[in-house]
């Protein structure tokens, strides 16, 4: 039932190939308006054709003729070159690129060419008229696209010539059998007055523009071959110009290629190759125990057509050392170190005991598309043709294969191609696909083998080939005493260790334990067996956990954290995680699967196996030299320990060297250490979560593979409950503010009835304080901001998940508070002034006022005006800086200014005791005009404030890179500001209260002092 069931969801995969297969022939370029295609030049056509017409042969009645013709002569993205001369035929625009781009690659010269129209009557016994269109041109990496409307279209990057043609299918016998297509075109051709004297000339576009010419004297000649095979595949064609070379309208002769596409048979010669056969030896040392997939003949060619379009990289060979050429491929002025591999119009047959392939390897630079390089046609040196036979008892493909356009037959293939699928995953073994290239040929032309491998992001083999990754591949984890060793060196044991998971978690779908309880528990188990895996895996979520483990933000060195200037992209993945060894296992499909012992190796602790990929893109940034230059690919085995968030890990990566002193392992140094601590998940609502990374060489200094230890800070890790964290965070701060503000009324309304009790102490009371507290109350109300609490927000929009109505309910609530405190705050200064101008009861004609406000102002400005003013400055120079706003746009910039005025507000709040402070000292009051519960509340609530907001981070968008790139605390109050402002605050309520004790002390001993005399 379940093979049944397998055999179908396979069948179902290979119909998806043939399909996908199918359309990647398809034209790429914007399709023509239908017209009626009217046929007129047969008598031209007779004439310049006549060489090809004398020699075809006649042609039987065919139906289906016309719809063979249309489907099989059609190619599209082939290639073409042009004879050295002084007639180019395509101009190139390279505007698109700066002036000192030298590095970049010349253009691609691409050709597609598709037959429109077979007229159904016989115009001649051999020969059959049709119509076709041409588009030739070069791109800068990328497909051809034109404009209908007209035959010739030209921009920065890419020039494109559309060619009509009309002509006649004919039929040899000829090398084995021949079809051929003789047409005329007709188009408007490019030309310049004054054209350059090179085949591949440049201008540009804003000062000079072509004249069109119309031109009909254009022939075009295709070769098909009539089946398809290993040595015969390439269609082969030349564009000429039947004018003479000194008329405007001449052109040097183009050369054309492409291959047959999905519609054409092919016919294999695997008969003549079974007397070859590959040699094993050069990857026998690249096998591991369990050595390679045995897929049946369905299977095999299910798989090999699922990953035939992917692309593989060329394997850095530590037994081998290329010095110019790679392989069969010339690169002309290339470079062997930064070329791929791409398999193309991949044909798979089955047979009774074994299976057969054709394709097409195809190399190109790494700096192209992978999408451009595969549906690219034409035949090159930098194409081989390929063609073999599976081995099902040994797990092996051998294939056969022809360099470029061969012109000698099975005897120019001297090269042979190996191909196996490995079992198993190891920490030094990441390929799907492991091969090798090399030759056959006794001759000066053979070339030292290169090999190749298929090596796939781990999030794409679990998620998008999942099914391949759980029915035919394991893991062996084979460094996992190293990183226990290295686990155990690194714990320390103290109160925090034993507190901290009752309060902290980290990612683990696992019923959390402490950390006493586990220890406790390690040492009962430390003299026990193994655990079981169903046992001590039965409260994980395996995938979910590998996806709550992943990285994938930007990094920066720890030493220039506070720089928040991203030095790399990192990329963490999972690829194995316990006993998931690799993809999603399915119970259905492996009921009866027996694990080995080194598969799900379970260690004697509460910690995790696991295997990642870790990576150092270079993008959008230039990676420095003596940091991530070494490392920017590791492989990494280790454990995980839940309960602490930590990775203890083995590192292992590729290295090319040419000596075998250096302790390397089948050409890996795997003597790195690495570990990662993930945030807690807990706090995550509240403090963006941020990984830490620590790349540590175990050698010596003197080494040449030594580098130096690598701390790297990530910044936010994008999780999925990031939108429900922020909005939970903008609820918490809306009751928080509530809270506070009402707590803001009860202090006023103390002292309001402090100042019934104590009323000698009133005129004493700062009017400028006071004026400080109103302005505090009035501006939210004035600029409809928050009190308080500003909102932290950067570059982020999300939802409100349905809790809008209430945070509208807690707005409006805190706005009426605020107005509260603003009513309450003016009566207390009317109730001092109306104080101060009572007449004194010892000279009633005069008030009872202290007449200090003006020395208090002067001395408030010569001690705030000066640092504010500088304040302000500076901020107003950092937004007016261009880099800043190019960053975070406009209109963030404008939210952040208004911020930061509101920052600034805030700040002279917070000294709102100073003037007090100032007022006691000139005018040596003998009370204490402020209730204790009055001005230290007050301290409180704002110190409380600067602490939370000290503490919170702002709210950025995960999955954006802006914010990475902007220092955050030029856009927010800094947590150094922060605790400067929480001290400064302290200071001043205990000055005050100092102050005030010793001012009423002495005002009792002075009252005790007179009382003794008068008695």
């Amino acid at each position: 039932m379940n093979q049944s069931l397998q055999i179908c969801l396979w069948t179902l995969l290979e119909l998806f190939a043939l399909f996908s297969y199918a359309i990647s022939d398809m034209p790429i370029y914007f399709d023509d308006p239908p017209v009626v295609h009217t046929y007129n030049r047969l008598p031209e056509i007779e004439k310049e054709c006549s060489p090809f017409l004398s020699s075809a042969s006649e042609l039987k009645p065919d139906d289906v003729r016309g719809y063979k013709i249309r489907k099989e002569l059609s190619f599209f993205q082939g290639d073409w070159t042009q004879e050295l001369g002084r007639s180019p035929l395509v101009p190139f625009d390279d505007s698109d690129l700066p002036g000192d781009s030298l590095s970049v690659s010349s253009p691609l010269r691409l050709v597609g060419f598709e037959v429109k129209d077979v007229n159904r009557v016989h115009q001649l016994k051999n020969a059959v008229s049709l119509h076709g269109t041409m588009c030739i041109g070069m791109a800068r990496n990328s497909t051809l696209l034109y404009d209908p409307r007209s035959n010739f279209y030209m921009a920065p990057g890419m020039s494109v010539l559309k060619i009509d043609f009309e002509g006649v299918y004919i039929e040899t016998k000829k090398d084995g059998g021949q079809r051929l297509l003789c047409m005329l075109g007709n188009t408007t051709l490019p030309f310049w007055t004054s054209a350059p004297g090179t085949s591949s000339f440049t201008v540009s576009l804003s000062n000079n523009r072509p004249r069109l010419l119309q031109d009909g004297r254009l022939l075009l000649v295709l070769h098909y071959p009539n089946i398809l095979s290993l040595t015969k595949r390439a269609i082969l064609g030349e564009l000429r110009s039947l004018n003479e070379p000194k008329n405007p309208r001449y052109f040097d002769v183009i050369h054309i290629s492409s291959q047959l596409n999905a519609f054409s048979k092919y016919k294999f010669s695997s008969e003549k190759l079974k007397s070859r056969t590959c040699d094993l030896r050069l990857f026998r040392q690249d096998l591991d125990d369990d050595g390679a997939n045995r897929f049946n003949n369905t299977e095999f060619c299910i798989v090999m057509r699922s990953f035939s379009g992917y692309l593989f990289n060329i394997v850095p060979n530590w037994r081998f050392f290329n010095t110019g050429r790679l392989g069969p491929f010339f690169l002309g002025r290339g470079t062997h170190k930064n070329v791929r591999l791409i398999m193309q119009k991949f044909i798979c047959e089955t047979m009774s005991n074994s299976a057969r392939i054709a394709a097409l390897f195809r190399a190109f630079p790494a700096e192209m598309e992978g999408d451009i390089a595969g549906i690219r046609t034409g035949i090159s040196d930098m194409t081989m043709a390929v063609e073999g036979i599976w081995d099902a008892s040994k797990g092996h493909l051998c294939l056969v294969g022809c360099p470029g356009v061969s012109s000698s037959g099975l005897q120019g293939c001297d090269s042979q191609i190996s191909l196996y699928f490995p079992h198993s995953f190891s920490i030094k073994q990441r390929s799907i696909i492991f091969g090798s290239i090399s030759s056959i040929s006794s001759e000066d032309n053979s070339y030292d083998p290169i090999l190749f491998e298929l090596e796939m992001r781990p999030s794409d083999l679990r998620l998008v080939h999942g099914w391949y990754g759980s029915y035919f591949l394991l893991y062996n984890y084979s460094k996992i005493e190293l990183a226990e060793a290295f686990w155990k060196r690194s714990q320390s044991v103290g109160l925090v260790n034993l507190i901290k998971p009752f309060f902290l978690s980290y990612p683990a779908k696992i019923i959390q334990l402490p950390r006493l309880v586990a220890d406790v528990k390690r040492l009962v188990l430390s003299y026990s067996s193994l655990w079981k895996a169903k046992d001590v895996f039965a409260h994980y979520e395996i995938n979910s956990l590998s996806y709550d483990l992943r990285i994938s933000c930007y990094g920066t060195p720890v030493s220039s954290y506070n720089s928040h200037k991203p030095d790399v992209f990192i990329e963490l993945e999972v690829l194995a995680l316990g006993p998931l060894a690799m993809g999603r296992r399915n119970p259905w499909l492996h009921k009866d699967t027996a694990f080995s012992d080194n598969a799900v190796k379970v260690s004697k602790s509460e910690v995790l196996n696991v295997s990642l990929s870790l990576m150092f893109t270079q993008e959008p940034l230039k990676f420095t030299e003596k940091d991530y230059k070494n490392v920017s690919k590791l492989f990494l085995e280790g454990v995980y320990d839940p309960l602490a968030g930590e990775m203890y890990l083995i590192g292992c990566r590729r290295v090319t060297v040419q000596t075998s002193t250096l302790n390397l392992e089948r050409g890996f140094d795997c003597l790195i250490e690495v570990k990662i601590r993930y945030p807690d998940e807990a706090l995550r609502w509240l403090v963006n979560p941020e990984a830490e990374i620590t790349i540590t060489s175990l050698r010596n200094e003197d080494d040449s593979l030594y580098f130096h230890p690598i701390e790297l800070q990530t910044s936010m890790l994008p999780y999925n409950e990031h939108q429900e964290d922020a909005v939970f965070r903008k609820v918490f701060e809306e009751i928080l503010r509530n809270l506070m503000i009402t707590a803001s009324i009860a202090l006023i309304s103390s002292q309001l009835l402090y100042m019934k009790k104590n009323v000698d102490g009133i005129p004493y009371i700062s009017v400028i304080m006071l004026s400080l507290q109103f302005l505090g109350y009035a501006y939210p109300v004035l600029s409809n901001s928050k009190f308080l609490l500003q909102e932290k927000e950067c570059q982020f929009q999300y939802g409100l998940l349905g809790y809008d109505q209430l945070l509208t309910l807690l707005d409006y609530t805190a706005k009426l508070l605020v107005l509260t405190a603003l009513v309450m705050t003016a009566t207390l200064m009317r109730k001092v002034t109306e104080f101060r101008k009572q007449p004194h009861p010892d000279s009633p004609s005069k008030p009872i006022g202290v007449p200090q406000d003006k020395r208090v102002r002067q001395i408030i400005a010569v001690i705030l005006v000066p640092g504010l003013l500088s304040y302000f400055l500076l901020y107003r120079s950092i937004f007016e800086n261009e880099d800043v706003i190019s960053r975070i746009g406009d209109t963030q910039l404008e939210k952040i200014w208004t911020y930061k005025t509101q920052e600034f507000m805030g700040f002279i709040q917070d000294l709102f005791l100073l003037p007090q402070i100032v007022e006691n000292v000139i005018s040596h009051s003998p009370f204490r005009p402020l209730g204790k519960l009055y001005y230290i509340g007050f301290t409180l609530m704002r110190v409380v404030t600067h602490l939370y907001d000290s503490v919170r981070d702002p709210v950025i968008d995960p999955y954006s890179d802006a914010a990475a790139f902007v220092n955050l605390d030029l856009l927010f109050t800094s947590r150094a500001h922060n605790i400067t402002f929480v001290v400064i605050m302290t200071g001043l309520a205990i000055v005050l209260y100092i102050q005030q004790e010793r001012s009423h002390q002495k005002f009792i001993q002075r009252q005790e002092t007179v009382t003794a005399k008068s008695m």
